[in-house]
This record gives C-alpha cells, structure tokens and sequence, in this order.
C-alpha cells in the first residue's frame, strides 16, 4: 500500500486510552476528556499508529490491541512522525520549555535532542535517507528579505540526526512537509496569512494551497 494512503487512513482512527501528564498543554488535553487524540501517524509497513495523548507520545498495532505509551514525564509531547525505514520517529517536546525535536528509536529509548530554538519546532518528515529530519519553525528570515518572522507563519528547515545547526529548505510559510520516496522533491500546504486551522470552505485569497 502506498505510503501516502497509509498516512491518510491514520487519520480516520479513533483510539480510546487514559493517561496522566502534568504539563499546562497535556492538563488542557485533559480537560478536553479522553477521546482527545492527536497526531496520528502509521508506520511505513502500516503495521503500527503512533499517536499523541494526555502529552504523551503512544503506538498501537493497526488492526487493534493495547496502545502503550512510548515517552512518560511532565512534558507535552506529539506530532510523531516515523522514519522511512520504521526504525526512528521524531516528535515535538516542551521538555525545555517551547517545542523541540527531538528523535528515538521506534521501539523506545532515550530520546535526543535536535532543536534549540526558542521558536516552537514541529517535525513533519524524515529524508528518505533517514539522516535528516524537516521541520517547520517561525525561528528567522532570510537575510534577503525584509519581513520579520513569524511564528504562525512558519517556514521549513532541516537539521541532522546526528545533530548540528539546521538548515533552511525554503522561506515560504509552509507546514506539514514531507519528501518524495526519491527525495529530490518536496510536498507542503503554504500557509499565507492568520487563516484559522479550523475554517472550513474558504475561498479567500489567503486560503492553504
């Protein structure tokens, strides 16, 4: 099956699970009640959902079973993404105050730190050759340009598993992006001004594309 319609399907399962966190954002989750789930994402072989819940990063199988938690502390943790081989996935953290990424195993372990911005850093994909991690953040503008960043308005960057300082992709405002399987291209919605993320059928000039 197509990976594109793997990441689709996991959009339409619903999971139902309890779960602690002491953060601010896992404590508005809460309140929220317990069918409150977020940021799902489907392994590569679709054998396996990741999903975000009470601030905690869970895995279910995909044709049913026991979800269990893959982080467990204080922070808010989601947006989990998975590496194209299924190896790693990457996710957002508050560990340090505002989102970082932040990369594990797949299976569990320790997580490592990639991101150290004082901006919000959400990941979204892998490279295709698993070394490199895009992400989506309102940290700067191109010395080209004459705007000021903006974190509703983020653009897209790259920074390596191994760690190190990332680089910018592209100066547009752009989230969710993910590679082409070849890697040689980039597919992102273009995010144009404040557009509420839930309005519906707009056909205003600065509607998504």
């Amino acid at each position: 099956m197509a990976r594109t319609s793997l990441m689709r399907k996991a959009g339409a399962i619903a999971l139902l699970m309890l779960g602690t966190s002491l953060s601010a954002s896992a404590q508005r989750a809460a309140e929220l009640g317990p069918n409150f789930l977020q940021h799902s994402a489907i392994s590569p072989d679709g054998s396996t959902i990741l999903f975000s819940f009470h601030g905690d990063i869970y895995k279910v199988p995909a044709d049913g079973g026991t979800a269990v938690p893959l982080t467990v502390n204080a922070a808010w943790e989601g947006h989990p993404v998975w590496s194209h081989d299924g190896k790693q996935i990457a996710f957002a953290s508050d560990r340090n105050g505002n989102l970082d990424v932040y990369v594990m195993p797949a299976g569990g372990g320790d997580a490592k730190r990639l991101t150290f911005h004082s901006a919000n850093d959400i990941p979204s994909d892998f490279s295709a050759s698993g070394d490199k991690v895009v992400f989506s953040s309102g940290r700067g503008k191109s010395a080209a340009t004459a705007q000021f960043p903006i974190s509703r308005l983020p653009e897209l960057y790259e920074v390596k598993v191994a760690g190190g300082t990332p680089t910018q992709l592209s100066t547009t405002g752009a989230m969710d992006a993910v590679w082409s399987e070849d890697g040689t291209q980039l597919l992102y919605r273009e995010e144009k001004s404040y557009e509420s993320a839930n309005r519906k059928h707009d056909r205003s000039a600065f509607t998504r594309d």
